[in-house]
């Protein structure tokens, strides 16, 4: 038997839900900016990704997976924007020594491909590890008889290149984008009155 108190509550409850449905579809749905001025059904919809229910026969997702993907129910655009990474990324410079009878052929591709490209004769190695290069010089070479080479990274602006500066008997300055993934193969010949050494410097710059 339906009372007078169960009347009310039913015309309580519809009271709410034409309420509900008066209300715009994007106040409870993750629509875009694009989307969200527009109108909609207000049957029942499937989502494409879960099976489950939407709120509008009109969008592709349910509001669950919308905001798991941060996507759009209707066009499935991102909502909001991924924030750009601001922070820098710390790069190094790292060199591997090669020269002639200094071990086996280095164990990195594209060493070894800039070596077939630079025409470097076979028997040129590198029995070392990489270096991480600073403001102190890295003795690569120090002899009487042959001369010398010391590798260092001189200080410069973060918007400016690398600088990796050679001292010693032949100096030079050999310069890198400032990017992650940079590699340069350079050869260096040192000479002394007495003899030459041959020598060539892989070079990378990796994210630290």
């Amino acid at each position: 038997m339906i009372t007078m108190h169960h009347t009310r509550r039913y015309q309580a409850l519809i009271i709410l839900l034409l309420a509900f449905l008066s209300m715009p579809m994007a106040a409870f749905a993750g629509l875009c900016g694009d989307c969200s001025d527009r109108s909609y059904t207000k049957d029942i919809g499937s989502c494409s990704e879960c099976q489950g229910m939407t709120s509008s026969g009109s969008f592709k997702i349910c509001m669950g997976c919308s905001g798991k993907q941060n996507r759009c129910q209707h066009c499935l655009k991102p909502l909001v924007a991924p924030k750009p990474n601001t922070q820098p990324v710390a790069l190094v410079v790292k060199v591997k020594v090669l020269a002639p009878e200094r071990g086996n052929a280095p164990a990195e591709q594209w060493i070894r491909e800039e070596m077939k490209r630079m025409q470097i004769p076979h028997g040129v190695g590198s029995g070392e590890q990489w270096h991480v290069l600073g403001k102190e010089p890295l003795t690569i070479l120090n002899n009487n008889h042959f001369g010398k080479a010391f590798l260092a990274l001189e200080a410069t602006a973060t918007d400016q290149p690398f600088k990796v500066v050679v001292t010693g008997t032949q100096p030079m300055v050999i310069e890198l984008p400032r990017r992650a993934g940079e590699r340069r193969l350079v050869a260096h010949t040192v000479e002394t009155e007495q003899a030459s050494r041959d020598l060539w410097y892989a070079l990378s710059v990796e994210a630290e």
